[in-house]
């Protein structure tokens, strides 16, 4: 009997281990609705110069109203902001798909200085990317990273991000038979 209940907390030890890994705080899931994904699509190729057919997905690092801010995210040079993406990918092990685009948007325009193809950094046009992500579901975060793929799956995790919800966003987002 001893023995059958240590297996059970093992098992049900495991299971909560094993499910916490999937859940992630201020994190939302949806596909599209068809409008939406021609919308969003046709956006994205005005505005970000971005075909999100051809990409096997795409991640945009958010920047929400500074309203929302409790420091401001609109100053500062873009390089260093890209080359600190840059290390922290790389030291948590975090590697796009092949084909994939990253970008980085803003809700406001002031600092448009900033906003440069060369870094990938876009003003958020009419906040088109604001009004999608508030359908899903509205939070009051300074940013927010949201990954996509050209059949509508959408996710969007609030606030900070960490490596282990990157690697899980790609997990789920990739499509990897894209060219």
């Amino acid at each position: 009997m001893k023995n059958f209940k240590n297996l059970l907390i093992c098992i049900f030890f495991i299971g909560n281990l094993t499910y916490a890994q999937k859940s992630f705080k201020n994190t939302f899931s949806r596909n599209l609705m068809q409008i939406e994904l021609a919308n969003l699509k046709l956006y994205l190729n005005k505005y970000t110069e971005t075909n999100l057919d051809s990409v096997s997905m795409l991640s945009i690092h958010y920047i929400q109203p500074r309203k929302y801010c409790h420091y401001s995210k609109y100053v500062g040079d873009p390089k260093k902001g890209e080359e600190w993406f840059d290390n922290f990918y790389k030291e948590g092990n975090v590697v796009f798909p092949e084909n994939s685009k990253i970008i980085n948007s803003f809700y406001e325009e002031k600092g448009k200085e900033k906003y440069t193809p060369e870094y990938n950094y876009y003003y958020d046009e009419n906040h088109f990317l604001h009004n999608l992500i508030n359908k899903i579901n509205k939070m009051e975060s300074c940013e927010c990273f949201i990954t996509l793929n050209s059949k509508g799956k959408l996710m969007i995790k609030y606030g900070e991000v960490s490596t282990d919800e990157i690697k899980h966003f790609i997990k789920e987002t990739a499509i990897l038979d894209k060219p």
